[in-house]
Parts: structure tokens; C-alpha cells; sequence
């Protein structure tokens, strides 16, 4: 599945417990704004499609105080995937899926129709991928801008540990 996972670790053994809660809560936070952060980036550079639904479920979610991931939820993560990497040429995609993705522009009696279509050229020339997710995990102004909000947080560490 589609998605960045944020990871920083640390040796727990070596500190107090006031620096490791001081660590955890300046680290939670950083993570917190790189994880907005890649979000945005990810979601402006997903294509809006016809229902907007993969760009806006792009989620990012801070899982512990050293872990924060961003991917597809809701009604679009089940072409992320697809959409991210895009499709060789060869074989039809499911008419179905298209027909849902077509329903809200096309006249109700045309979308079977339309959805046979747009199957039928996939088929044949493939799908081009947007590697919104590749594209900004691999970018260095978003490593550049994550790894200064971690440098911020091992300031704000340094400072408050050596006020104890």
C-alpha cells in the first residue's frame, strides 16, 4: 500500500526519565509537524481526479512519540495504489470501479457506457503513475524541511534538559 512512514529512535538507556520525557514530548511534537508537513506535500501533488476523494484522504497520523505515517484512507485508498504507481497496458481494469469513479459527471443511463471507454483505453495504452508519495519521500527540500524541524525539537531538548 501507498504511504511514508516517519520513524526517529533513541537509546532510552542512557538518560533520566525527566530527559526521556523531555525527549519524547519535543520529538512527539516535531513529528507532529513533519507529519502535516508530508501530508500537504503528498496531497498537493495527488491529482484531484473526478471526485477529489484520493487527494483528500491523504492522511497523516502521529503514532507514538518516534512514529508517524502518512497514506490513502476513506473511499480513495482503493486505487491509491494504482494511481501511485499506474498501470502497464494489457489488461482491463475492473469497469466497475470506473463506472463508481465516473457516476457523479456522466448522465446516469451513459455511465456504463463511459466506463466501458475509459476500461478500454487503460487497456491499451496503460495508466502513467503520479508518485505523489515516492515523488515526496525522494524530494530533498522535504528531507531538508523535516530534518529541521528535528534539529528545532534536539534544541528545545538541550535547552530544557540543561535547565533540570
Amino acid at each position: 500500500m501507498a504511504g511514508i512512514i516517519l520513524d526517529t529512535k533513541f537509546d532510552s538507556k542512557r538518560w533520566s526519565n525527566k530527559v526521556i520525557g523531555i525527549m519524547k514530548t519535543e520529538l512527539k511534537g516535531s513529528l507532529l509537524q513533519s507529519v502535516l508537513f508530508v501530508e500537504t506535500t503528498v496531497a498537493e501533488k495527488t491529482p484531484v481526479g473526478v471526485t477529489g476523494e484520493l487527494r483528500t484522504g491523504i492522511t497523516g497520523k502521529v503514532l507514538s512519540s518516534t512514529r508517524g505515517v502518512v497514506r490513502p484512507t476513506g473511499p480513495g485508498v482503493t486505487y491509491a495504489d494504482i494511481r501511485e504507481k499506474g498501470r502497464r497496458p494489457g489488461k482491463f481494469p475492473p469497469v466497475a470501479a470506473i463506472a463508481l469513479w465516473v457516476k457523479g459527471v456522466i448522465d446516469p443511463e451513459n455511465v456504463k457506457a463511459v466506463a466501458f471507454l475509459v476500461a478500454r483505453k487503460i487497456a491499451r495504452f496503460g495508466y502513467k503513475g503520479a508518485f505523489m508519495f515516492r515523488d515526496t519521500e525522494n524530494d530533498p527540500s522535504v528531507r531538508f524541511r523535516v530534518n529541521r524541524f528535528i534539529e528545532e525539537a534536539k534544541r528545545r531538548i538541550e535547552k530544557r534538559a540543561s535547565n533540570l
